[in-house]
């Protein structure tokens, strides 16, 4: 007996932003930067559903020198973002923690 499915064409808006992202720091080891991606699909009626794709990572040590030029011409490397973004955590301990 053959099944009837039922189809049809939908326009879709395709948003993907970065939903989670690592950085891992053990002990006596490379650092490690994962970026988890989220996609999200919008249908014309507004429903939205999301799905989860593929970690991207790298060791910090092997992209450490590379850049990245941003809108407002500043130069950035993987590093300085790293460093930054743990002088930034340490403040807010310090802060959470007063």
């Amino acid at each position: 007996m053959a099944k009837i499915i039922k189809t049809e064409t939908k326009e879709v808006t395709i948003s993907r932003r970065c939903w989670r992202i690592n950085i891992e720091t053990p002990e006596g080891q490379d650092y490690l930067l994962t970026a988890y991606r989220e996609q999200v699909e919008t249908d014309q009626n507004g429903d939205k559903k999301r799905e989860q794709s593929g970690a991207v990572g790298r060791a910090l040590s092997k992209v450490a020198s590379e850049t990245i030029t941003l809108v407002d011409g500043t130069v950035l490397t993987p590093l300085q973002v790293a460093e930054g973004l743990s002088a930034f955590i340490e403040k807010w301990e310090e802060e959470d923690l007063a």
